[in-house]
């Protein structure tokens, strides 16, 4: 290639790397304030639903999207959902619900986005829905500790862990993946200590890890049982 066919092709490279630097550089203060509108107080979430309703702002990367998510799951599972029953945990539920339905228009495989789904329409009365929803939401990831523990948490949440279907499979999939994450395992551990009716089901998926997850948990029940200890001698 002549020398000036060269010098027209690195300046055409050069000038479509600089417009998708422009490009990317542009979208930042707007995903900086897509990210700051996430981590609302649960509790002026919902004490305030009524005349303010739960908004969230059009979210084109998988990051924002995900961080809307991670917050609508944590608002459906608050204490303060339970507070507000009725219809500020419906109306919640509902703009969560439409934020999943918006993001699965252009990103379907959004496991998260099936997640909330699951907890909406465990709010809004739809229990096959719920159940359908975190299937999918399983499926779809089955390896991302995080959404494992997602999703075992709003099971244990309404009961369906002791249901013998194929959630019951999925769901023990799911502590498997959470008990061989050094991050996650502590919801693990809590999940057991709080859910005594199914301690036997998380003890046979442990007996069947190997050693090293079953070490990590047995430490981590220990530590739990420490600290409870360490809280009531403080409070004595």
């Amino acid at each position: 290639m002549p020398m000036r066919g060269v010098s027209v092709a690195r300046a055409s490279l050069l000038a479509g790397c600089l417009a998708l630097f422009v490009a990317a550089a542009a979208r930042i203060p707007a995903e900086l304030d897509l990210m700051a509108q996430t981590g609302r107080d649960p509790a002026l979430v919902y004490l305030r639903v009524d005349a303010d309703p739960l908004v969230f702002a059009p979210a084109p990367s998988v990051r924002a999207q995900r961080a809307q998510m991670a917050e609508c799951d944590d608002l459906m599972v608050s204490v303060f959902a339970q507070l507000r029953r009725g219809a500020p945990a419906d109306k919640v539920a509902a703009a969560c619900l439409a934020r999943a339905e918006a993001i699965l228009q252009t990103s379907p495989s959004s496991s998260a986005a099936h997640l909330v789904r699951a907890g909406a329409f465990r709010t809004l009365g739809q229990p096959q829905d719920m159940v359908d929803s975190l299937l999918l939401s399983h499926r779809l990831a089955r390896h991302e500790g995080w959404l494992a523990a997602r999703r075992l948490r709003l099971a244990f949440a309404t009961g369906e862990v002791s249901a013998q279907t194929a959630l019951r499979q999925a769901l023990g999939a799911d502590v498997a993946v959470v008990l061989s994450s050094e991050a996650y395992l502590p919801q693990l551990v809590q999940m057991y200590r709080r859910n005594v009716d199914q301690r036997q089901w998380i003890t046979d998926i442990v007996a069947a890890a190997d050693q090293a997850d079953q070490r990590r948990f047995l430490k981590g029940l220990r530590k739990a049982a420490a600290a409870v200890d360490g809280n009531a001698e403080a409070g004595s």
